[in-house]
């Protein structure tokens, strides 16, 4: 009888999920994701593409040279990682779900044979040998159970069943990832600021500095507000001095009576309005520079972040800033020397903190040098028809917001994974079967030790001989049974 079209169907469906469920096309999947991501990471876009057109041209294959046309630039938004992840995901439910199958059938039928043996009785010498069997097997952490067939004993034991479900646990860990790569790819918000103390920081109406975010979001969950209060030298990273931030979140770009300021480090930041705000890597000063021409109008005024760091001990901080309408021209380059010393006729910084700041200030109308002074803070210059006036120095930091929510779902997914893959290697899973027949004539007990591991064979291998040494030096001293009176 040929089958019908609707077994035919379901016949194809069970090879599919089972070729999918294989270890083999798993490992093949896995090595694909992990050689996608590495490139991904690690090699340009516009490499990647410009080599598949290199191959497309020398190949004559024209498919090479429109990979392009994949999106291949958004990398891990692509299709074809997106669609690697769908089949690598589909490989390891059905994987996992084959696994736990196949233990649940394990477990129900290694309770089937202990209900056998209450109706079988334990008695002479073959019976004192089987329950010495079992309290020996047990006192090396096996568990053990005895079944009569045919009035020949048979003693199964195992033990490392539980690091079966560690593999249980790696698979899940591993969806997981995946789970937390495509929450990275679709749903995360990155961005930065770099503010000067005391500046607030409103989402609505100031852009950030930079900005990415995945496929689905585009900006914060909630408005974004809040102002840098302080900041200032806290700890040292590899030797280096660190800065940390004290921010106040506020609500709508005003300080209410519930929000309060909180120090913001690199590996540990504020919650607020749906991301964290921690600490950038990028910091420096931002003396208050006042400009006014031959008038007295003030033309500039204004806290300049400074943010190249210069000099042989790399100490000053050079930057500048145009002013003014275009036609002018006008240019103010700033060196700031936050702990000043004049030694043999040059300016160098003792040392980072501002504890005796000077500002060089060179400024250049259409080109051309109209002023150049060393300006101690508080003081002024003059020159070329304007007036610079060097009113004081802050600190600006970089300030970096994200919201990242496949972090939590990938420690999820490496503690599982670590548990998961320590069970496995700790708990591997061993049988034993001990074979007792009838004792013979001279009242001698004949057994037969056999066994199998999951891993570590040779080690198992050393494990039985012994148990086989101590089972016949064992049984060789039983006792007689009682004669029946």
């Amino acid at each position: 009888m040929k089958p019908t079209s609707k077994g035919r169907l379901k016949r194809f469906v069970q090879d599919v999920v089972r070729q999918l469920a294989s270890v083999k096309l798993g490992l093949l999947l896995l090595i694909a994701f992990f050689a996608f991501t590495l490139v991904a990471a690690f090699f340009p876009a516009q490499e990647v593409v410009g080599l598949f057109r290199g191959l497309g041209k020398i190949l004559a294959r024209e498919d090479l040279s429109t990979v392009t046309a994949l999106n291949f630039q958004e990398r891990f938004e692509s299709p074809p990682f997106l669609v690697l992840i769908g089949v690598l995901s589909l490989s390891l439910c059905f994987s996992l779900y084959y696994r736990i199958k196949s233990e649940l059938k394990r477990a129900r039928a290694k309770q089937e044979p202990t209900l056998l043996e209450g109706s079988q009785q334990r008695s002479g010498l073959v019976g004192a040998a089987v329950s010495a069997v079992e309290q020996e097997l047990q006192r090396r952490g096996y568990h053990a159970h005895a079944v009569c067939t045919a009035g020949s004993w048979k003693v199964h034991a195992s033990k490392g069943g539980s690091g079966v479900w560690g593999s249980v646990l790696f698979h899940v860990s591993l969806l997981l990832v995946l789970a937390a790569v495509v929450l990275g790819t679709s749903l995360s918000f990155r961005a930065s600021v770099k503010l000067t103390e005391g500046q607030a920081f409103d989402a609505r109406v100031d852009q950030f500095g930079k900005q990415s975010a995945g496929r689905w979001r585009q900006q914060a969950a909630q408005p974004l507000t809040f102002r840098l209060v302080r900041v200032e030298p806290d700890y040292e990273v590899n030797g280096e001095s660190t800065l940390a931030s004290l921010v106040e979140p506020t609500l709508e770009g005003k300080s209410t009576r519930f929000s309060t300021s909180a120090p913001i480090y690199i590996n540990h930041g504020l919650r607020h309005a749906g991301v964290t705000i921690h600490q950038g890597m990028d910091f420096g000063f931002a003396p208050l520079l006042m400009i006014e021409d031959a008038a007295g109008q003030r033309v500039f005024q204004a806290y300049t972040p400074l943010a190249t760091l210069a000099g042989p001990e790399k100490q000053s901080y050079l930057d500048h800033v145009d002013i003014g309408p275009k036609d002018k021209q006008l240019r103010a380059e700033l060196e700031l020397f936050p702990d000043a010393a004049y030694r043999d006729g040059v300016y160098l910084s003792k040392s980072a903190l501002p504890k005796n700041p000077v500002l060089h200030v060179v400024l250049r109308e259409r080109g051309k040098i109209v002023l150049d002074h060393f300006i101690r803070v508080t003081a002024e210059a003059t020159g070329g028809g304007y007036t610079v006036h060097f009113g004081g120095v802050r600190r600006w930091s970089q300030i970096d917001m994200s919201d990242a929510p496949g972090v939590p779902v990938l420690l999820v997914a490496t503690l599982l994974g670590s548990l998961g893959l320590a069970l496995r290697l700790l708990r591997v899973r061993r049988r034993i079967l001990v074979a007792v027949p009838r004792a013979q004539q001279d009242q001698r007990v004949v057994f037969d030790v056999s066994g199998g591991s999951e891993k570590f064979q040779r080690t198992f291998e050393t494990e039985l001989g012994i148990i086989r040494a101590v089972l016949t030096q064992r049984l060789a001293t039983l006792p007689p049974p009682a004669p029946i009176t």
